[in-house]
């Protein structure tokens, strides 16, 4: 059985107000309920679309993928609520916030001190985890998840009886259906329990574990090659996050993918280094780079991983092993590591900075180790406070400003100037905005909907003049017409005409621009959001103001 760490002072006091923020911003959040973006969007259409009995087993429109526990709750859900946005978020605030607090459990069986206050601070005030929490898609699943896993591993690890075993093998078998990444989290803490029971020869023990991984795995296989396997989305996700898996590191160029990979990871999902959109960074690329990163956080985890190998290395290795595993799986080519696909790594980084951190207190022997370590620990505050603070401002800045969407304001702006027989042209990546709000709000708008030029196009010329014969089309009917255009942060990525793929950063959104702002069309522009922008244009001789 674990051994739970008796609270300090500083813990009994700090840790209730740090939890209080933490839940207050998670439902802050949830309430300022920004407009879908696209992969919101496109998941919230599927949701509507198929039944109980498709949603879980029907390879899902738009390339959309989701485990089948979380789209059938999140089909419950919605449900209930007409598939309103809070309706299709609330599942992940109740899993954002039960994560919250069994993860602040979690720390009290593993660290203590400076190094407890740090963790649950970091997975507190966690920019990206507050936004999952509020998010129509199942990355806080996965985190709730791994920190369940994690809980039970270190619950049991010294002593796992049958009639536990029975039940963590249940509960097992619920997260591998609700989180595509729980296998990985499972295989690696009850693997090494396994293993360990097996070299201290306590085959009873081992025999328990075997039951744990047996239900869940066979769960997992189950899914794997009924549901996951025969997937087509799975096979165009995976060649689309194709430079995100690992490489093996024998090379220049494959070291460098680490050293850029845990780069950004520090970024988002762990929201520890400062996000690179904050506007008081430094121009310069290096510099800015310099700045956002969390020293702090780096130094406090490479200092966790020490700390546990001296101190715990069965316990550290428990909440370690599902890095391995991951990273394994990555190398393999089946598991891409990058942003929110990681997201379930949190809890295991961040128990392990707090390890770290627990040497700001009374366990470093060395007083100058100690000044070091809580040198680290302050840096990481100060940075991990600046990116909550300016988050919070800047709801905007929660995912990342390419998860951030107005479309909700640009149909509503449209809905309210346009008259009775306007014309809406939905650019191709606007279609499933529209077919959402259309859904909740009954716009039934008459449309013209564009084609993806980017299929067929050699070349930003080409994607030009489809985009201008697609304007002309539009103009050809009687009524004035509203260009809803999205995407504008996506860059444009096209195949030459020997089948070299080519990517601009000129955005698709912006070669549309440029052909309603020239001759002979001069559409004035009459609302800009964020990923969206909406235009008007006449036929010639008609009025561009008012209804």
């Amino acid at each position: 059985m674990d051994q739970i760490k008796k609270s300090t002072a500083g813990e009994k006091c700090g840790l209730p107000l740090i939890l209080a923020v933490g839940l207050v911003a998670r439902l802050h959040w949830f309430w300022y309920n920004p407009s879908l973006w696209n992969d919101e969007a496109s998941l919230a259409n599927n949701l509507i679309k198929y039944s109980f009995s498709k949603i879980a087993v029907t390879p899902l429109d738009d390339a959309q993928a989701a485990p089948p526990g979380y789209l059938l709750l999140e089909k419950l859900f919605g449900l209930a609520g007409n598939y309103s946005e809070h309706s299709l978020r609330f599942l992940s605030l109740l899993c954002g916030i039960a994560a919250l607090f069994l993860f602040a459990d979690l720390t009290r069986r593993v660290l203590s001190g400076a190094g407890r206050l740090l963790a649950v601070a970091a997975f507190s005030l966690s920019g990206p985890l507050i936004y999952h929490s509020g998010e129509v898609k199942q990355y806080q699943m996965e985190v709730l998840a791994a920190v369940v896993l994690l809980w039970l591993a270190v619950r049991f690890h010294e002593n796992l009886t049958g009639r536990q075993a029975l039940g963590v093998g249940g509960v097992g078998i619920l997260c591998v259906v609700c989180s595509n990444s729980a296998i990985f989290v499972l295989s690696g803490a009850f693997g090494l329990m396994a293993a360990r029971f097996f070299l201290l020869k306590q085959y009873r023990m081992l025999a328990h574990a075997g039951v744990v991984l047996g239900l869940a795995g066979s769960a997992f296989l189950a899914y794997y090659f009924l549901i996951l396997r025969l997937n087509p989305n799975v096979a165009q996700l995976k060649a689309g996050w194709a430079p995100h898996f690992a490489p093996w590191p024998v090379s220049s160029s494959g070291v460098l993918w680490y050293v850029r990979t845990a780069f950004f990871a520090m970024v988002n999902p762990f929201g520890l280094s400062l996000d690179l959109d904050l506007p008081f960074l430094p121009q310069s690329v290096a510099a800015k780079y310099a700045v956002a990163l969390s020293v702090g956080g780096v130094g406090l985890f490479i200092l966790g991983v020490v700390e546990f190998w001296r101190r715990d290395r069965y316990l550290g290795g428990l909440i370690l092993a599902a890095l391995v595993t991951t990273l394994g799986a990555s190398l393999l080519g089946q598991y891409p590591l990058n942003e929110r696909l990681i997201v379930f790594l949190a809890p295991v980084f961040l128990l392990t900075v707090g390890k770290g951190a627990e040497l700001a207190g009374g366990v470093a022997a060395r007083k100058g180790v100690r000044w070091g370590v809580r040198f680290l620990v302050a840096l990481t505050s100060v940075y991990l406070a600046i990116n909550f603070t300016a988050k919070i401002t800047h709801p905007a800045w929660f995912g990342g400003v390419e998860k951030y969407s107005q479309a909700r304001e640009a149909i509503h702006y449209i809905a309210q100037a346009r008259r009775k027989d306007d014309r809406v042209y939905l650019m191709w990546n606007a279609v499933r905005f529209y077919d959402y709000y259309n859904f909740r709000e009954k716009l039934d708008w008459p449309l013209d909907v564009g084609t993806d030029p980017r299929r067929q196009a050699h070349s930003l010329d080409d994607i030009g003049a489809d985009a201008r014969r697609e304007i002309q089309a539009s103009l050809e009917g009687e009524n004035r017409v509203w260009f809803l255009l999205g995407d504008v942060l996506s860059p444009v990525e096209y195949r030459d005409q020997n089948g070299v793929v080519h990517q601009s950063a000129t955005p698709t959104a912006t070669i549309f621009k440029a052909v309603l702002s020239g001759n002979p069309y001069q559409a004035p522009e009459k609302f800009t959001g964020h990923a969206v922008e909406v235009y008007t244009l006449p036929r010639e001789g008609q009025d561009t103001t008012g209804k």
